[in-house]
């Protein structure tokens, strides 16, 4: 009896703070990602207005990408020739696709340039568009990031909870083989 009742506190209690727990990691690297991705593009954006100027804190940002694992994507967009200014490390998908409903997402609301985020399995994927002080597009950022970090962190978690449990259910193994020999003891000796 008691060894069920351990069973259904660790799995009404444990089981639903788990899956909370790894809930809220995912969104909580989903917005980091977004807000690399728009740090990126305020970075970027001079680079972008202007081609030919030379920009050191881009290059620190690409640095820090590299280091990471992730992959960094600006495209030219607008007005100017198209292509890509960098692409460093890029999963393989359908990235220019990607930038158009980032453009898209502002031009249809007219709302605040907020990015727009993609799941490919393990990579999570922002893109924001990037105005010109002027106003005109000029690119699009597109940020890429592992989730093998991610995944490694909520393996841990559920292992963490799972030697827990187990480790509970000893304990109330032992317990309860403890509570019957003392309650059997007085009535062997009767």
């Amino acid at each position: 009896m008691l060894l069920a009742f351990t069973a259904v506190i660790i799995a009404g209690a444990m089981v639903p703070l788990a899956l909370n727990a790894t809930g809220h990691d995912r969104t909580s690297f989903i917005q980091e990602t977004v807000d690399t991705v728009s740090t990126d593009a305020a970075v970027a954006q001079p680079r972008l207005v202007n081609p030919n100027a030379t920009d050191p804190p881009l290059v620190t940002v690409l640095r820090q990408v590299r280091a990471a694992g992730d992959g960094l994507l600006i495209l030219r967009r607008g007005n100017q020739v198209g292509g890509s200014l960098t692409h460093q490390g890029m999963p393989p998908g359908n990235w220019t696709q990607l930038a158009e409903e980032a453009d898209a997402q502002v031009r249809d609301t007219s709302q605040a340039r907020q990015p727009v985020t993609e799941n490919t399995g393990s990579w999570i994927v922002a893109a924001t568009p990037v105005y010109s002080p002027a106003g005109p597009l000029v690119g699009t950022v597109i940020l890429a990031r592992s989730t093998a970090a991610l995944n490694r962190d909520i393996l841990a978690l559920w292992v963490i909870l799972g030697t827990v449990a187990v480790l509970a259910m000893l304990a109330a193994a032992l317990l309860a083989f403890a509570l019957a020999r003392w309650v059997s003891r007085p009535l062997a000796g009767l």
